[in-house]
C-alpha cells in the first residue's frame, strides 16, 4: 500500500471544489510551529498563545489543546490551522456530503480505532478525514486496513467522532485473500512514481514536524530547568539574607555582652 503523493501533496482531482472543502493557500507545509499558523491566520491571540505555550511546559499538554479546552480556540479553527500548516484540504463535515460508497472501505471498527472518517473513493484511492494529518501510524494503518491509496484531509475532531457512528460494520471473511492493490499512476508533471508507504513530501513534512516537536520539547526542558534554577537561586538568596541577619544579630548580642562585662568589671 502507498500513500498517494506525487511531486507535491496529493489532492483528488476536483475534490477541493466540493462544498465544505477549503484548500490550503499552498500545498507546501508552513514553516515554524502550529501556534505560529494559528496566530498568522488570526485564529488565536498572540498573548493567549504565549500564555498557553508557557502553561503547556508545566502541564505537558500541547498549547493548541489548551487553547481549545479554555474556549479560546474552536475545534474547527484548530482543524483549519492544522490543514493550512500541513498543506492539506480542510473539510467542514456539516457542509460536505460524504460518498457512502467509501464507507465499506474501512469499516466502523477500523475507523473508530484510527479516528479516520472515509469521505470519498475513486478507483483505488480513498480520501479520509483526520483530526491530526501528521498521524503517520494512523494513515499507514488505514492504508493497510483498507488496501486503498490514502489521501488525508483535516476535519474537526468532534465532527469526525460524531459522524463515525454512520459507518456500517465491515468484517472481511477469514479466507479473503490479501491482494496487493494497484498503485496510482504518476501525476503528470509530478515527478516519478512513489510506491513505498509514506515516501515523499508528506513524509518529509512529518519528519520536519516531529523534529520541530522535539526541538520544542528540548526548549521547554531547558526553560523549565532555567525556571527551576532561578527559583533555587532565589531560595538560596533568601536563606543567605536570613543567615546574614542572624549573624548581625549575634554580633550585636556579643557586643552588648562585652559592654555589660566591661561595666561590671569597672
Amino acid at each position: 500500500m502507498s500513500l498517494a503523493v506525487g511531486h507535491e501533496p496529493r489532492a483528488l482531482s476536483g475534490f477541493d471544489r466540493l462544498p465544505g472543502v477549503t484548500p490550503p493557500s499552498s500545498r507546501e507545509s508552513r514553516p515554524g510551529f502550529l501556534t505560529d499558523t494559528l496566530i498568522g491566520m488570526g485564529l488565536a491571540d498572540a498573548q493567549q498563545v504565549e500564555a498557553a505555550i508557557h502553561e503547556s511546559r508545566v502541564r505537558g499538554v500541547p498549547p493548541e489543546t489548551l487553547l481549545v479546552s479554555q474556549g479560546l480556540l474552536s475545534d474547527d479553527g484548530l482543524a483549519r490551522a492544522r490543514a493550512e500548516h500541513a498543506g492539506l484540504d480542510h473539510v467542514d463535515l456539516s457542509e460536505f456530503s460524504r460518498d457512502h460508497d467509501a464507507d465499506a472501505a474501512i469499516g466502523r471498527e477500523a475507523a473508530l480505532r484510527y479516528r479516520a472518517l472515509p469521505l470519498t473513493v475513486e478507483g483505488r484511492t480513498l480520501v479520509v478525514a483526520l483530526a491530526d494529518p501528521l498521524d503517520a501510524p494512523a494513515i499507514a494503518e488505514v492504508a493497510a486496513a483498507s488496501r486503498f491509496e490514502v489521501i488525508p484531509t483535516v476535519a474537526a475532531a468532534a465532527a469526525i467522532e460524531e459522524r463515525l457512528s454512520e459507518l456500517p460494520e465491515r468484517n472481511a471473511p477469514d479466507d479473503e485473500p490479501l491482494a496487493d492493490p494497484p498503485r496510482l499512476q504518476p501525476i503528470p508533471g509530478g515527478g516519478s512514481e512513489r510506491s513505498d508507504l509514506l515516501r515523499g513530501p508528506l513524509a518529509d513534512r512529518i519528519v520536519e514536524k516531529v523534529g520541530a516537536a522535539i526541538d520544542e520539547a528540548a526548549r521547554s526542558e531547558i526553560l523549565t530547568a532555567l525556571d527551576d534554577a532561578t527559583a533555587e537561586i532565589e531560595r538560596l538568596s533568601a536563606e543567605l539574607e536570613q543567615t546574614q541577619q542572624r549573624a548581625a544579630a549575634l554580633e550585636r548580642e556579643r557586643d552588648e555582652l562585652r559592654d555589660a562585662d566591661s561595666g561590671a568589671t569597672a
